[in-house]
């Protein structure tokens, strides 16, 4: 089978069973597509435990993010579903022929570390605009020193560093625009935090956020990777003319 459509599968009888043998039935390969649509029938059923696996990305839902941004405006935000290794290097190869970004910043904690692999094995100019981002690795910037000169404060790890510094950004004096998206205005608010004791800020891993029945952030998590360092654009080729000035 290459095709199927499923329509309101949360009132089928026997979702389960019916499910399961209608989307072994159609291959994993290009060009096949199965979509399961509904209308709202209470929750426990298999259709609502799809779609909210779906929403907190996981199961075999998972997404890819991917957030561009110039300057303080943050252009657009795409997800995308289910791509495999080969395919999200793809989708990152297609962007970088198409917008030729200065930089792209790819999260190596998980799937991205193929992702990323794949890329720069591509060479010029993939391998040299990605750059790879450990969540979990140190912060770059050093930490506040209290009173006698230890570290005290600032963020526990990269990834509550770039969050910290895209949330600094929304609250700057310059107006900044990002896309009318509600998804991405609730995953900017969605993690929870609190302070270790060196008072440093921890955000909340993903991972408490499925447990609770939490959308994973992965929208915002690619808006605050464009937060990983400074970037200066890399195609201001154009001459400066000054006119000729006098003061008298």
């Amino acid at each position: 089978m290459q095709l199927f459509h499923g329509s309101e599968v949360a009132f089928w009888p026997y979702a389960q069973s019916h499910a399961a043998g209608v989307l072994q039935a159609v291959a994993d390969a290009p060009g096949t597509e199965a979509i399961l649509e509904s209308t709202a029938n209470g929750v426990g059923n298999l259709f609502h435990k799809m779609w909210r696996d779906a929403e907190t990305g996981l199961g075999e839902y998972d997404r890819h993010a991917m957030a561009w941004r110039r300057g303080r405006r943050v252009t657009k935000v795409e997800t995308r579903m289910k791509l495999d290794t080969v395919q999200a290097a793809g989708w990152v190869k297609s962007v970088i022929d198409a917008d030729k970004p200065a930089k792209v910043f790819i999260d190596i904690g998980n799937a991205g570390a193929g992702v990323y692999d794949q890329l720069t094995h591509m060479g010029p100019p993939y391998s040299t605009t990605v750059e790879a981002v450990n969540f979990g690795s140190t912060v770059v910037e050093p930490a506040p020193l209290d009173e006698q000169g230890r570290p005290y404060g600032g963020p526990l790890n990269r990834r509550a560093e770039m969050w910290l510094k895209s949330k600094q950004w929304l609250e700057g004096d310059v107006p900044v625009q990002i896309p009318d998206s509600d998804s991405l205005q609730a995953n900017a608010c969605g993690p929870g935090y609190r302070y270790d004791d060196l008072t440093r800020l921890v955000l909340e891993k993903k991972e408490d956020m499925r447990r609770r029945g939490a959308k994973s952030p992965d929208e915002w998590d690619a808006v605050a990777l464009t937060f990983a360092r400074p970037v200066k654009p890399s195609n201001f080729h154009r001459k400066l003319v000054y006119p000729p000035l006098g003061l008298a």
